[in-house]
């Protein structure tokens, strides 16, 4: 017996105009935050803040109380309920999820800026990296990328950019199916428009359905590539939070 395939199809962010199923992506510097880092820290958790004060770097302990008091604002504004009072379990993969609420979300950030995808309709994940020099680039491509994947960077016009964007769309699949990096990231193969991969090693650690197609969008943010993974199709509509916290 055959096993199911999975359907990806991977897009550019400003392909998807006529969804009707809608995701928000919020996407700040965390530094242009810091100034208000005192009452966003008010609005965490005791396991928050038990997080926040393990931070060995003060710039990690910043970059941690930023995102996670801003995710709290965003999903306040959605549910209604003050950000410190919302309460997150986890699922079997360790996958936050809000207690109550059918809202999902997923967060990423680098040392520089964080992304926050939200959504009413469709599972999701998300990664963001920054576009940066890395001589070992093409030693991970070789140890991480499928053959269709090395044969798109082979030919790229900038395969650096493009290593960083095969790795988030990969990141972001992974992070929809609440798998992680265990299901094995040759085993997702990102690097054409189309793609089909075997759903086993997916399914040893999520619960999916495998008759769903997922949609990666994917976009450059300044000097930052954002993908984001959602199961079935939607329209992403890229937010920048304010810089003043009025939200």
């Amino acid at each position: 017996m055959k096993n199911s395939l999975i359907k990806i199809n991977c897009k550019d962010l400003l392909e998807n105009k006529k969804q009707k199923n809608k995701v928000q992506v919020f996407y700040f510097r965390q530094h242009n935050h810091y100034n208000s880092v005192d009452s966003l820290y008010l609005l965490l958790s005791e396991e928050e803040k038990k997080r926040a004060k393990a931070f060995r770097f003060e710039n990690d302990k910043l970059n941690y109380i930023t995102c996670h008091g801003i995710l709290r604002k965003i999903l306040s504004k959605e549910t209604g309920k003050k950000p410190e009072n919302l309460s997150f379990l986890n699922d079997k993969n360790n996958k936050p999820y809000l207690n109550r609420y059918n809202i999902f979300f997923n967060i990423s950030h680098t040392k520089e800026m964080c992304a926050i995808a939200i959504s009413e309709e469709n599972e999701l994940g998300i990664d963001i990296e920054k576009i940066k020099e890395n001589k070992y680039y093409k030693d991970i491509a070789e140890k991480h990328f499928t053959i269709e994947e090395l044969a798109f960077l082979s030919v790229s016009e900038n395969p650096l950019k493009d290593f960083y964007l095969i790795w988030t769309r990969k990141e972001a699949f992974l992070k929809n199916t609440g798998t992680g990096i265990k299901a094995g990231l040759k085993n997702i193969n990102v690097g054409e428009k189309i793609n089909y991969i075997d759903s086993e090693p997916i399914l040893k650690y999520s619960d999916i359905k495998t008759d769903n197609d997922f949609s990666i969008y994917s976009c450059e943010i300044e000097d930052h590539i954002i993908s984001i993974a959602v199961s079935g199709e939607a329209l992403i509509e890229l937010i920048p939070f304010p810089s003043d916290n009025r939200f």
